[in-house]
């Protein structure tokens, strides 16, 4: 009977038991297990085994053992453990969550990540000189606004999150590691006040199907990307965020990949040698109510590589960058509402590339000015369509205003585009653009070749002097030959070696210049509607 009352009060375990039912749990994880030999007299890599040794040890520097004795310090790890000792290790390992405070230098946060539980808050001071891996779920560190984890070596992340869930990492700063932050492998972290630094790829990393949200974060000098989405990732971004001065572009969305500027945020992408925010393949990026910066970049403003971008009721700034302010290839830009300006930067303002669309809905207000070359390049079956409420200025840009080419065209049926004040052409269509034009559209000093197509009125200008389509021959062939007019009026040509004027036929649409490239000059004059 007294046999059986003792082998109830214990608990069937060994001091190394206990280990083992804590690992078990996933109260603990090996982590980086360090064997002194110093901590108990009983406890060392010949008494129990190395893993057992750190484990033990680590046990003792979170408090959670003070061993069978003190003087002399042991452990007693064959000695038998009561329910009630069992009771208080696996409390204070997977019982509720707690509050912990790490002091760096001094003490390990990496033992501290170790040893958490989901729920815990990992305070940390001071400046903390190692790399941490965290694979709790629902674990929080805390930098309390001074906190630094640094990396102390180019070569290792500072902070990486492997797959773990609701992980808060907050108002601290990580610096001086290959990646400062990565979260991968379908990790669902919060980035929050947060300053990333110095790292010699990345400032902050989403990889591998994770998520993340990111809120109040600056990340400043990396030697690639400042913030990278990628791999079928996504990622929101709120409040104040801002990435500059990475060798590569500031914000990248990549590989299938979501990003999304939520309401009220503040996205600043300056300064980098990269483009400022660059979204790229068959990714997405959206923002709503959102003010976007990204100036003063050593490349585009806005790069959109055969992908999507949607800004809704946003204000968008792309200026002083050294290549184009907007470039899209083979990608979709939708402006709704809101206000975009591309000004002041080293090409074009807007380059639309490779079977590219951009498009105003709403009441979008779009200002191209002041770019060395021209407000906007449309290339290879690309489009341009203003056709709602909205509003396109194109003004005082060197060269061409709206320059369409390759089978490129541009709808414009609202009569709220202003294409003026550049020198070299206001409208430029060249081989076989396409251009509709309605409205009161104001669009000075047109020039053409003879492959391009205007249907509609150009207001404000002398009459419209272009070139209507051969169907019937070539430019170099034999006289007459058969040009198409809006309407599918049809009309022949013949050749005037001194050219021909229009501007006697008020009222009608004319088509004049050099079918055949060379110094002979012809007229095709189409019947009035």
């Amino acid at each position: 009977m007294g046999d059986r009352r003792m082998r109830r009060r214990d608990a069937g375990l060994t001091g190394l038991g206990v280990v083992l039912v804590i690992l078990l749990s996933g109260g603990l994880s090996w982590g980086q297990l360090t064997c002194t030999g110093t901590v108990f007299d009983d406890v060392n890599e010949a008494t129990v085994g190395l893993g057992f040794c750190g484990f033990i040890e680590q046990f003792s520097t979170l408090g959670i053992t003070g061993g069978c004795s003190t003087t002399p310090p042991l452990y007693c790890p064959d000695s038998p453990v009561t329910r009630g000792q069992m009771a208080i290790f696996l409390t204070q390992v997977i019982g509720p969550s707690s509050t912990k405070t790490v002091n760096c230098p001094g003490q390990s946060l990496q033992t501290a990540v170790d040893a958490a539980k989901p729920g815990d808050i990992i305070n940390v001071t001071g400046t903390c000189n190692e790399a941490l891996n965290v694979k709790t779920d629902d674990l929080t560190l805390d930098g309390l606004g001074s906190a630094i984890i640094d990396g102390t070596a180019l070569d290792q992340v500072v902070i990486t999150i492997t797959g773990a869930v609701r992980v808060v990492i907050r108002n601290l700063t990580v610096q001086n590691g290959s990646d400062g932050i990565l979260a991968t492998r379908q990790a669902h972290v919060t980035l929050a006040e947060l300053v990333a630094q110095g790292n010699s790829q990345r400032g902050i990393r989403i990889d591998s199907n994770s998520t993340a949200a990111l809120k109040n974060c600056m990340v400043q000098g990396s030697g690639m990307e400042g913030i990278i989405v990628r791999r079928s990732s996504n990622a929101t971004f709120e409040g104040t965020i801002i990435s500059q001065t990475s060798n590569g572009p500031g914000i990248v969305i990549s590989g299938s990949s979501i990003g999304d500027f939520l309401p009220a945020s503040n996205i600043t992408a300056i300064t980098n040698q990269g483009a400022g925010i660059a979204v790229q393949g068959s990714s997405e990026l959206s923002a709503w109510t959102a003010t976007i910066d990204a100036s003063s970049n050593n490349n585009q403003g806005i790069f959109v590589d055969n992908s999507s971008v949607g800004f809704s009721d946003s204000t968008i700034l792309t200026q002083g960058n050294q290549s184009w302010g907007v470039q899209l290839g083979h990608s979709t830009l939708k402006v709704s509402n809101g206000t975009m300006t591309s000004s002041g930067n080293q090409t074009d303002g807007m380059g639309i590339f490779e079977h590219s669309s951009f498009i105003l809905l709403g009441n979008a207000n779009v200002n191209v000015t002041q770019n060395a070359r021209s407000g906007i390049n449309l290339y290879t079956d690309s489009s341009i369509s203003n056709l709602y409420n909205g509003t396109l200025s194109i003004q005082n840009n060197p060269k061409s205003g709206l320059a369409i080419f390759d089978g490129s065209s541009a709808r414009l049926l609202n009569g709220r585009s202003t294409i003026s004040g550049n020198p070299e052409a206001g409208l430029g269509l060249f081989r076989g653009s396409r251009v509709e034009l309605a409205g009161n559209n104001v669009i000075d000093n047109t020039s053409n070749d003879n492959t391009v197509l205007i249907n509609g009125i150009l207001q404000n200008q002398p009459p419209v002097r272009t070139f209507a389509v051969c169907v019937n021959g070539s430019p170099t062939g034999s006289f007459p030959y058969e040009c198409e007019c809006s309407g599918g009026r049809t009309i022949s040509i013949t050749r005037a070696n001194t050219g021909c004027s229009a501007t006697s036929d008020a009222g009608t649409c004319f088509a004049s210049g050099l079918l055949d490239g060379g110094s002979h000059g012809s007229c095709c004059v189409c019947a009035a509607e």
